[in-house]
């Protein structure tokens, strides 16, 4: 636990002079659940991701070939194609977890995905 607020989980606070100010101890503590779920959320995404390349290899080919699926030929698929390619795959996500998925691949909000990205 962390021994500037006693709370149970990995400690964010780098050092003294770093404080957090202007909040409440309540809102502290609830500001480092935050940000530490974040952090644990960002390194289940990164280990799954080492696993997905460890799965497809970095073959270019694989992912061309992913790629063509959801975009059907064109030069960018879109969050509905992406929609589509899910559902025929039989591969259920919840909205939330979709956009989620689309804002990581879509550059700065973009309406398309290109193969770059």
């Amino acid at each position: 636990s962390c021994p500037k607020c006693r709370t149970s989980f990995r400690c964010v606070r780098v050092g003294a002079g770093h404080e957090i100010r202007g909040l409440s101890v309540q809102a502290r503590q609830q500001l480092c659940r935050v940000i530490s779920a974040a952090a644990q959320a960002a390194e289940e995404l990164e280990k799954d991701r080492l696993r997905l390349s460890q799965l497809l290899g970095h073959d270019a080919t694989v992912l061309s070939d992913v790629f063509s699926f959801l975009a059907q030929g064109r030069q960018s698929f879109t969050l509905p194609d992406l929609r589509r390619a899910l559902t025929h795959l039989q591969l259920r996500l919840s909205e939330r977890n979709l956009n989620l998925m689309w804002s990581r691949y879509a550059p700065y909000g973009s309406a398309t995905v290109g193969f770059r990205d």
